[in-house]
Protein backbone atom coordinates (compact mmCIF):
# COMPACT_ATOMS: atom_id res chain seq x y z
CA UNK A 1 0.00 0.00 0.00
CA UNK A 2 1.47 3.23 -0.78
CA UNK A 3 0.63 6.13 1.08
CA UNK A 4 1.09 10.06 0.77
CA UNK A 5 1.69 10.97 4.80
CA UNK A 6 0.70 14.75 5.20
CA UNK A 7 2.14 16.09 8.77
CA UNK A 8 0.61 18.67 9.91
CA UNK A 9 4.13 19.51 11.75
CA UNK A 10 7.99 19.05 10.46
CA UNK A 11 9.48 15.86 10.96
CA UNK A 12 11.96 17.56 12.65
CA UNK A 13 9.87 18.74 15.73
CA UNK A 14 9.18 17.17 19.16
CA UNK A 15 8.68 12.97 18.05
CA UNK A 16 4.05 12.97 18.57
CA UNK A 17 1.70 10.92 17.77
CA UNK A 18 2.19 11.66 13.73
CA UNK A 19 5.95 10.83 13.75
CA UNK A 20 5.29 7.44 15.24
CA UNK A 21 2.65 6.79 13.41
CA UNK A 22 4.22 7.39 10.20
CA UNK A 23 7.32 5.53 11.37
CA UNK A 24 5.06 2.32 11.98
CA UNK A 25 2.99 2.44 8.74
CA UNK A 26 6.14 1.72 6.88
CA UNK A 27 7.13 -1.22 7.75
CA UNK A 28 4.58 -2.97 5.94
CA UNK A 29 3.79 0.06 3.40
CA UNK A 30 5.51 2.17 1.07
CA UNK A 31 5.17 5.35 2.99
CA UNK A 32 6.30 9.59 1.68
CA UNK A 33 6.21 11.52 4.19
CA UNK A 34 5.39 15.41 3.35
CA UNK A 35 5.96 18.47 5.77
CA UNK A 36 6.44 22.37 5.34
CA UNK A 37 10.01 23.27 6.04
CA UNK A 38 11.01 24.49 9.63
CA UNK A 39 13.26 27.70 10.27
CA UNK A 40 13.75 27.38 13.40
CA UNK A 41 13.45 25.36 16.94
CA UNK A 42 14.44 22.14 14.83
CA UNK A 43 14.69 18.49 16.67
CA UNK A 44 17.37 16.25 15.26
CA UNK A 45 15.46 13.08 14.34
CA UNK A 46 16.80 9.80 13.52
CA UNK A 47 15.22 9.14 9.91
CA UNK A 48 13.74 5.26 9.92
CA UNK A 49 15.07 4.29 6.34
CA UNK A 50 11.86 2.97 5.44
CA UNK A 51 10.06 6.07 5.52
CA UNK A 52 10.67 8.71 1.82
CA UNK A 53 11.13 12.05 3.83
CA UNK A 54 10.21 15.37 1.69
CA UNK A 55 10.11 18.45 3.21
CA UNK A 56 8.24 21.28 1.45
CA UNK A 57 9.53 24.80 0.97
CA UNK A 58 7.91 27.38 2.47
CA UNK A 59 8.71 31.18 3.30
CA UNK A 60 10.36 32.20 6.45
CA UNK A 61 8.19 34.84 8.80
CA UNK A 62 5.28 33.21 8.43
CA UNK A 63 2.85 35.67 10.67
CA UNK A 64 3.46 38.27 7.73
CA UNK A 65 0.06 38.33 6.06
CA UNK A 66 1.92 39.25 2.62
CA UNK A 67 4.39 36.25 3.11
CA UNK A 68 1.20 34.07 4.22
CA UNK A 69 -0.10 34.53 0.97
CA UNK A 70 2.91 33.61 -1.32
CA UNK A 71 2.97 30.55 1.21
CA UNK A 72 -0.42 29.66 0.39
CA UNK A 73 0.37 29.89 -2.99
CA UNK A 74 3.97 27.85 -2.96
CA UNK A 75 2.19 24.85 -0.48
CA UNK A 76 -0.92 24.65 -3.31
CA UNK A 77 1.42 24.21 -5.97
CA UNK A 78 3.41 21.33 -3.45
CA UNK A 79 0.55 19.67 -3.06
CA UNK A 80 -0.51 19.25 -6.14
CA UNK A 81 2.81 18.34 -7.13
CA UNK A 82 2.75 14.98 -4.68
CA UNK A 83 -0.85 14.45 -5.30
CA UNK A 84 -1.65 14.52 -8.72
CA UNK A 85 1.75 13.27 -9.99
CA UNK A 86 1.81 10.32 -7.80
CA UNK A 87 -0.89 7.69 -7.41
CA UNK A 88 -1.54 6.59 -3.77
CA UNK A 89 -3.41 4.02 -2.20
CA UNK A 90 -3.89 6.58 0.56
CA UNK A 91 -4.14 10.04 1.17
CA UNK A 92 -3.39 10.94 5.05
CA UNK A 93 -3.87 14.41 6.67
CA UNK A 94 -3.10 15.29 10.38
CA UNK A 95 -4.64 18.73 9.62
CA UNK A 96 -7.36 20.81 7.96
CA UNK A 97 -5.11 23.04 6.79
CA UNK A 98 -3.25 20.87 4.17
CA UNK A 99 -6.39 20.19 3.02
CA UNK A 100 -7.76 23.09 2.47
CA UNK A 101 -4.40 23.27 -0.11
CA UNK A 102 -4.98 19.69 -1.33
CA UNK A 103 -8.62 19.39 -1.87
CA UNK A 104 -9.04 20.12 -5.29
CA UNK A 105 -6.55 17.98 -6.50
CA UNK A 106 -7.22 14.70 -4.79
CA UNK A 107 -9.20 12.45 -7.47
CA UNK A 108 -12.61 11.29 -6.83
CA UNK A 109 -11.73 7.61 -6.45
CA UNK A 110 -8.52 8.38 -3.67
CA UNK A 111 -9.08 7.10 -0.48
CA UNK A 112 -8.77 9.62 2.44
CA UNK A 113 -7.92 9.06 6.14
CA UNK A 114 -8.14 12.36 8.72
CA UNK A 115 -6.18 11.40 12.01
CA UNK A 116 -7.55 14.45 14.33
CA UNK A 117 -5.14 15.01 17.40
CA UNK A 118 -6.25 18.24 18.95
CA UNK A 119 -9.00 20.37 18.71
CA UNK A 120 -8.00 23.64 16.25
CA UNK A 121 -10.52 25.76 17.38
CA UNK A 122 -9.08 25.85 21.13
CA UNK A 123 -5.72 26.83 20.34
CA UNK A 124 -5.08 30.78 21.51
CA UNK A 125 -3.82 31.57 18.12
CA UNK A 126 -7.08 30.87 17.18
CA UNK A 127 -9.28 32.10 19.60
CA UNK A 128 -8.22 35.76 18.79
CA UNK A 129 -9.37 35.38 15.28
CA UNK A 130 -12.91 34.84 14.41
CA UNK A 131 -11.96 35.08 10.49
CA UNK A 132 -9.60 31.93 11.73
CA UNK A 133 -11.81 30.08 13.30
CA UNK A 134 -14.50 29.91 10.64
CA UNK A 135 -11.93 28.72 8.31
CA UNK A 136 -10.78 25.97 10.71
CA UNK A 137 -14.79 24.97 11.02
CA UNK A 138 -15.25 25.51 6.96
CA UNK A 139 -12.36 23.00 6.37
CA UNK A 140 -12.43 20.57 9.07
CA UNK A 141 -15.91 19.73 7.92
CA UNK A 142 -15.05 19.05 4.54
CA UNK A 143 -11.98 17.28 5.14
CA UNK A 144 -14.41 14.73 7.54
CA UNK A 145 -16.92 14.65 4.66
CA UNK A 146 -14.35 13.60 2.55
CA UNK A 147 -12.54 11.00 4.68
CA UNK A 148 -13.24 7.44 4.07
CA UNK A 149 -11.62 6.94 7.66
CA UNK A 150 -11.66 9.52 10.68
CA UNK A 151 -9.36 8.93 14.04
CA UNK A 152 -9.42 10.69 16.64
CA UNK A 153 -6.77 10.54 19.87
CA UNK A 154 -9.79 10.79 22.28
CA UNK A 155 -13.05 10.04 23.11
CA UNK A 156 -13.51 13.84 23.83
CA UNK A 157 -12.30 14.41 20.31
CA UNK A 158 -14.77 12.73 18.58
CA UNK A 159 -17.33 13.99 20.51
CA UNK A 160 -16.54 17.33 19.72
CA UNK A 161 -16.21 16.74 15.82
CA UNK A 162 -19.85 14.34 15.68
CA UNK A 163 -21.14 17.59 17.44
CA UNK A 164 -19.98 20.18 15.49
CA UNK A 165 -20.06 18.40 11.70
CA UNK A 166 -22.46 15.62 11.86
CA UNK A 167 -19.96 12.81 11.32
CA UNK A 168 -20.27 9.52 12.98
CA UNK A 169 -17.58 7.17 11.35
CA UNK A 170 -14.84 7.88 13.74
CA UNK A 171 -12.68 5.53 15.69
CA UNK A 172 -11.02 6.57 18.80
CA UNK A 173 -7.19 5.44 18.61
CA UNK A 174 -5.70 6.54 21.41
CA UNK A 175 -2.34 7.93 22.02
CA UNK A 176 0.60 5.31 22.88
CA UNK A 177 4.67 4.89 23.62
CA UNK A 178 7.26 4.16 21.49
CA UNK A 179 9.88 2.22 23.20
CA UNK A 180 13.57 2.25 21.64
CA UNK A 181 15.75 -0.64 21.92
CA UNK A 182 17.99 -0.72 24.87
CA UNK A 183 20.54 -0.56 21.93
CA UNK A 184 19.40 2.59 20.50
CA UNK A 185 18.44 4.43 24.04
CA UNK A 186 21.14 7.50 25.06
CA UNK A 187 22.13 8.79 28.34
CA UNK A 188 20.76 12.34 29.01
CA UNK A 189 24.35 14.28 29.61
CA UNK A 190 22.95 17.38 31.04
CA UNK A 191 22.89 16.18 34.53
CA UNK A 192 23.33 19.94 36.09
CA UNK A 193 19.74 20.46 35.95
CA UNK A 194 19.13 17.86 38.35
CA UNK A 195 20.10 19.61 41.63
CA UNK A 196 21.57 17.56 44.26
CA UNK A 197 19.73 17.75 47.75
CA UNK A 198 16.28 18.50 46.40
CA UNK A 199 13.03 16.52 45.17
CA UNK A 200 13.72 16.49 41.17
CA UNK A 201 10.59 16.86 39.41
CA UNK A 202 10.27 16.60 35.67
CA UNK A 203 8.33 17.68 33.08
CA UNK A 204 8.94 16.55 29.20
CA UNK A 205 6.98 18.01 26.20
CA UNK A 206 6.05 21.94 24.96
CA UNK A 207 5.97 24.19 27.79
CA UNK A 208 2.71 26.65 26.04
CA UNK A 209 -0.34 28.36 27.02
CA UNK A 210 -1.68 25.47 28.63
CA UNK A 211 1.27 25.24 31.44
CA UNK A 212 0.35 25.98 35.52
CA UNK A 213 2.67 28.35 36.11
CA UNK A 214 0.92 30.05 38.81
CA UNK A 215 0.38 26.10 40.03
CA UNK A 216 4.27 25.75 40.10
CA UNK A 217 5.54 28.88 41.10
CA UNK A 218 3.10 28.17 44.58
CA UNK A 219 4.60 24.95 45.28
CA UNK A 220 7.95 26.66 45.27
CA UNK A 221 6.52 29.08 48.19
CA UNK A 222 5.31 26.00 50.15
CA UNK A 223 8.52 23.35 49.41
CA UNK A 224 11.75 25.04 49.34
CA UNK A 225 13.44 21.84 48.43
CA UNK A 226 11.62 21.31 45.41
CA UNK A 227 13.44 21.78 41.76
CA UNK A 228 11.73 22.05 38.81
CA UNK A 229 13.13 20.71 34.85
CA UNK A 230 11.07 21.22 31.86
CA UNK A 231 12.69 19.35 28.58
CA UNK A 232 11.14 20.39 25.21
CA UNK A 233 10.16 23.61 23.39
CA UNK A 234 8.38 26.85 25.06
CA UNK A 235 6.54 29.87 23.04
CA UNK A 236 5.66 31.33 26.58
CA UNK A 237 7.64 33.18 29.16
CA UNK A 238 9.59 30.95 32.00
CA UNK A 239 9.47 32.30 35.11
CA UNK A 240 12.94 33.23 36.75
CA UNK A 241 13.80 31.17 39.56
CA UNK A 242 16.56 29.04 40.43
CA UNK A 243 14.35 26.02 40.99
CA UNK A 244 12.82 25.94 37.39
CA UNK A 245 15.17 25.00 35.07
CA UNK A 246 14.57 24.57 31.61
CA UNK A 247 16.39 23.00 28.58
CA UNK A 248 15.11 23.18 24.94
CA UNK A 249 14.23 19.70 23.25
CA UNK A 250 16.28 16.54 23.05
CA UNK A 251 16.22 13.65 21.02
CA UNK A 252 13.34 11.05 22.10
CA UNK A 253 16.36 8.30 22.77
CA UNK A 254 17.45 10.19 25.74
CA UNK A 255 14.15 11.35 27.31
CA UNK A 256 14.08 7.88 29.20
CA UNK A 257 17.30 7.92 31.23
CA UNK A 258 16.27 11.76 31.75
CA UNK A 259 13.13 10.53 33.43
CA UNK A 260 15.35 8.13 35.24
CA UNK A 261 17.59 10.80 36.98
CA UNK A 262 14.44 12.23 38.10
CA UNK A 263 12.75 11.82 41.60
CA UNK A 264 9.23 12.66 40.09
CA UNK A 265 7.31 13.08 36.67
CA UNK A 266 4.69 15.62 36.74
CA UNK A 267 1.85 17.21 34.31
CA UNK A 268 0.74 20.92 35.45
CA UNK A 269 -1.58 21.79 33.21
CA UNK A 270 -4.62 24.16 33.59
CA UNK A 271 -7.80 22.34 32.96
CA UNK A 272 -9.01 23.95 29.41
CA UNK A 273 -11.35 22.65 26.36
CA UNK A 274 -7.70 22.36 24.66
CA UNK A 275 -6.39 20.25 27.23
CA UNK A 276 -9.51 18.17 28.42
CA UNK A 277 -9.47 17.21 24.13
CA UNK A 278 -5.72 15.48 24.98
CA UNK A 279 -4.95 12.10 25.60
CA UNK A 280 -1.49 12.83 26.39
CA UNK A 281 1.56 10.96 25.14
CA UNK A 282 3.28 11.44 28.08
CA UNK A 283 1.63 9.67 30.47
CA UNK A 284 2.27 6.69 28.92
CA UNK A 285 5.80 7.00 28.69
CA UNK A 286 5.35 8.42 32.88
CA UNK A 287 3.91 4.89 33.47
CA UNK A 288 6.64 3.28 32.01
CA UNK A 289 9.60 5.23 33.30
CA UNK A 290 8.52 3.14 36.66
CA UNK A 291 8.88 6.80 38.49
CA UNK A 292 5.73 8.44 40.65
CA UNK A 293 3.72 11.03 38.78
CA UNK A 294 1.46 13.45 39.67
CA UNK A 295 -1.02 14.29 36.73
CA UNK A 296 -3.71 16.75 36.26
CA UNK A 297 -7.18 14.96 36.62
CA UNK A 298 -9.78 15.20 33.56
CA UNK A 299 -12.07 12.70 31.64
CA UNK A 300 -8.63 11.16 29.42
CA UNK A 301 -6.65 10.71 32.60
CA UNK A 302 -8.85 9.21 34.39
CA UNK A 303 -8.10 5.67 32.81
CA UNK A 304 -4.46 6.36 33.99
CA UNK A 305 -5.48 6.62 37.57
CA UNK A 306 -4.20 3.11 38.56
CA UNK A 307 -0.89 4.01 37.73
CA UNK A 308 -0.28 7.72 38.45
CA UNK A 309 -1.82 10.28 40.54
CA UNK A 310 -4.26 12.53 39.67
CA UNK A 311 -5.15 16.11 41.41
CA UNK A 312 -8.26 18.24 40.70
CA UNK A 313 -6.96 21.12 42.95
CA UNK A 314 -4.11 23.48 43.71
CA UNK A 315 -4.94 21.67 47.51
CA UNK A 316 -5.02 18.07 46.16
CA UNK A 317 -1.34 18.99 43.93
CA UNK A 318 0.15 20.19 47.32
CA UNK A 319 -1.22 17.34 49.50
CA UNK A 320 0.07 14.88 47.01
CA UNK A 321 3.46 16.37 46.35
CA UNK A 322 3.94 17.00 50.25
CA UNK A 323 3.71 13.14 50.33
CA UNK A 324 6.24 12.45 47.63
CA UNK A 325 8.44 14.48 49.29
CA UNK A 326 7.88 13.26 52.50
CA UNK A 327 8.55 10.03 51.53
CA UNK A 328 4.75 8.97 52.73
CA UNK A 329 3.84 7.65 49.44
CA UNK A 330 5.27 6.57 46.22
CA UNK A 331 4.50 4.26 43.42
CA UNK A 332 1.06 3.22 42.77
CA UNK A 333 2.06 0.04 40.84
CA UNK A 334 5.63 -2.09 40.80
CA UNK A 335 7.71 -1.19 37.74
CA UNK A 336 7.08 -4.49 36.13
CA UNK A 337 3.23 -3.58 36.29
CA UNK A 338 4.23 -0.04 34.91
CA UNK A 339 6.10 -1.45 32.02
CA UNK A 340 3.26 -4.10 31.42
CA UNK A 341 1.26 -1.55 31.07
CA UNK A 342 3.07 0.14 28.73
CA UNK A 343 3.73 -2.77 26.33
CA UNK A 344 0.36 -3.23 25.97
CA UNK A 345 -0.02 0.59 24.81
CA UNK A 346 2.61 0.92 22.34
CA UNK A 347 3.00 2.28 19.38
CA UNK A 348 3.17 -0.80 16.97
CA UNK A 349 -0.26 -1.95 18.66
CA UNK A 350 -2.09 1.27 17.45
CA UNK A 351 -0.71 0.68 14.01
CA UNK A 352 -2.17 -2.79 13.79
CA UNK A 353 -5.20 -1.51 14.81
CA UNK A 354 -5.06 1.26 11.67
CA UNK A 355 -4.17 -1.60 9.56
CA UNK A 356 -6.91 -3.68 10.58
CA UNK A 357 -9.69 -0.54 10.21
CA UNK A 358 -8.42 0.03 7.16
CA UNK A 359 -9.42 -3.42 6.16
CA UNK A 360 -12.32 -3.63 7.49
CA UNK A 361 -13.10 -0.29 5.63
CA UNK A 362 -12.03 -1.82 2.13
CA UNK A 363 -9.60 1.25 2.21
CA UNK A 364 -6.71 -0.67 1.11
Amino acid sequence: MKILYIMGDSWYWIKQRPHFIAEYLSRNNEVDVVFEKRYTGKVKNADTGRLNLFELYKFPFTHNPFVKIMNDAVLKNEFKKYIVNESYDIIWFNSWKHFKYAEKYIKNGAKVVYDCMDDFTEFQGSKKNQKTIDEILLFEKRLCQRSDIVFSSSEQLKNNLTKRYGITNISVLNNAIDIPPASELQKFTDTACFKQGYFNILYTGSVSEWFDFDLINESLEKFDKVNYVLIGPSDVCIPENDRIVYRAPIEHRQIFDAMNKSDMLVMPFKKTKLVESVNPVKVYEYIYSGKPALILGYGETQKFGEYVYLYNSKAEYFDLLGKMTSGKTGLKKTKEESESFAKNNTWSERVKEIEEILMKAAVC
